[in-house]
């Protein structure tokens, strides 16, 4: 009780001050007469809910403001992945798309709130689903993803461990820190580099905005800001609008974001 307390107050405070993002060693190579910039997540396509159009009219808000972003694909949904949704993910680099692996259903297999999906399988399974999820994408010619968006940002080391062999870069949110464990931005796990969104940077885009807008942001560091396409249809995308008016020019792709951290970490 008293370790969840910590990490609750942790991911507060780490909330207001950029700094307690990164480790001493990292921080210290940033240049401090930059500004930071931005490489946009976002989570859950497809999705059994919504249909593909859903989707299109976010995407053409962000292709308005040529905007690119880095999109979380679930290849094992219940519902299956339509011939519309395989054409736009064979498409991705024409939409200024880059595609992360987000799991494999989707579904939430544990009871409470620390579980997800990926820690409840058997590492064996972990390596099963990861190499048919290889397959999928090579069957339906869509380039296999080097980043893994775990579903509910819920991973322990163990299955960390077992997707280190597959992807250089594994993501994380704010219930990752629960499972597991106190790591920072760009902290080096096993054989991947550990790219989580913690607050202010992840969550609904309004308080996404109003939060960053707060904090000095003076770095030469790429941060990766997580929201969700379809609480933003909510408000009608709205604050997703006013947040690119705001912010559009310094989002940058997964590539120069890739570029950045290898930079940041010293690694070719």
């Amino acid at each position: 009780m008293i370790q969840h307390i910590f990490r609750k107050a942790y991911l507060f405070v780490a909330s207001m001050n950029l700094r307690l993002h990164f480790s001493s060693k990292v921080w210290s190579t940033l240049d401090k007469n930059k500004r930071a910039k931005f490489l946009i997540r976002v989570d859950d396509f497809p999705r059994n809910d919504l249909s593909f159009g859903d989707f299109m009219e976010f995407h053409k808000i962000m292709n308005n403001y040529n905007c690119p972003y880095l999109l979380g694909v679930t290849p094992f949904l219940p519902k299956g992945i339509n011939k519309k949704e395989l054409d736009f993910l064979r498409s991705h680099k024409f939409h200024n798309v880059d595609l992360s692996l987000h799991g494999f259903t989707h579904e939430k297999l544990g009871d409470n709130k620390y579980q997800g999906e990926v820690d409840c399988y058997s590492l064996a399974e972990v390596e099963i689903l990861t190499q048919k999820s290889k397959s999928f994408f090579s069957e339906n010619n869509i380039e296999f993803p080097d980043s893994f968006i775990p579903p509910f940002n819920v991973i322990k080391k163990d299955s960390f461990a077992v997707l280190s062999k597959y992807f250089p870069y594994i993501m994380g949110g704010p219930l990752s820190v629960t499972t597991l464990g106190f790591y920072k931005f760009l902290d080096r796990i096993n054989t991947s580099l550990y790219i989580p969104s913690y607050f202010p940077f992840y969550g609904y885009v309004k308080d996404i905005h109003q939060k960053i807008s707060c904090i000095s942001m003076q770095r030469d560091v790429v941060i990766v800001i997580t929201f969700h396409w379809s609480w933003e249809m909510k408000d009608n995308y709205s604050s997703l609008i006013q947040f690119l008016d705001s912010y559009s020019d310094r989002v940058v792709n997964y590539n120069d974001a890739k570029i950045n951290w290898r930079k940041v970490t010293n690694e070719k």
